[in-house]
């Protein structure tokens, strides 16, 4: 089992930065048992394009038995997330400190 901390770099989670992304943390599901924590410290818009990446990770990860877990979550991302539906499928940690940027 693995464990990485990763703190997005923009504040904006669409189409363009979940290509990004998802090139940043591929080589990650790789490892069975894999845990990615996600700071959004920075994020302040999420797009469905950015949801569907998060949703996506979350499923890749559960299947291979790890899973993913989103630190600094602003309140309006969270609102998002309830209108949608999805907030309790997303496991969404209450801590308060943040990873250095990569």
């Amino acid at each position: 089992m693995t464990s990485q901390k990763i703190k997005l770099s923009y504040n904006f989670l669409n189409l363009k930065n979940s290509v990004k992304l998802n090139k940043k943390i591929s080589n990650l599901l790789e490892y069975q048992g894999t845990t990615i924590t996600l700071d959004l410290i920075d994020l302040i818009f999420i797009n469905s394009d950015g949801i569907w990446t998060l949703l996506e990770l979350d499923h890749k990860l559960k299947y291979q038995g790890g899973k993913l877990q989103l630190i600094n979550v602003n309140e309006t991302i969270k609102s998002y997330f309830r209108e949608m539906n999805i907030i309790d499928k997303l496991n969404i940690l209450e801590l308060s400190y943040s990873f250095r940027k990569f």
